[in-house]
């Protein structure tokens, strides 16, 4: 498991089977009791959201093992057109931890 980190992959069967995977990631609610006692450095420190290119390409392997090549290419592909408009300037949705200026 600790490959995936800072990624979590979580599977939701409906009571048609039909299963819908959701990518996010692990934070301490995740762990239950223990998660109090690590340190959250990957997703909760400020440093964790300096980088200069985005988390989907520098954790491209790790994305395509849980997701597969073809569902990696295309959310890549529209990620790519958020990270040009972030790079003009424009934020569409924050990460909850960065604070606004």
């Amino acid at each position: 498991m600790c490959w995936q980190l800072p990624l979590r992959r979580e599977d939701l069967t409906d009571e048609r089977g039909h299963v819908t995977s959701s990518v996010t990631q692990w934070d301490r609610r995740h762990w239950g009791d223990g998660g109090a006692e690590f340190h959250w450095w990957c997703t909760e420190a400020p440093e964790a959201f300096g980088a200069k290119a985005p988390l989907y390409r520098r954790l491209r392997e790790e994305l395509v093992e849980l997701c597969g090549q073809d569902v990696y290419d295309e959310v890549a592909r529209y990620l790519d057109s958020l990270w040009a408009a972030r790079r003009s300037g424009v934020v569409p949705v924050p990460h909850p931890t960065v604070r606004l200026a």
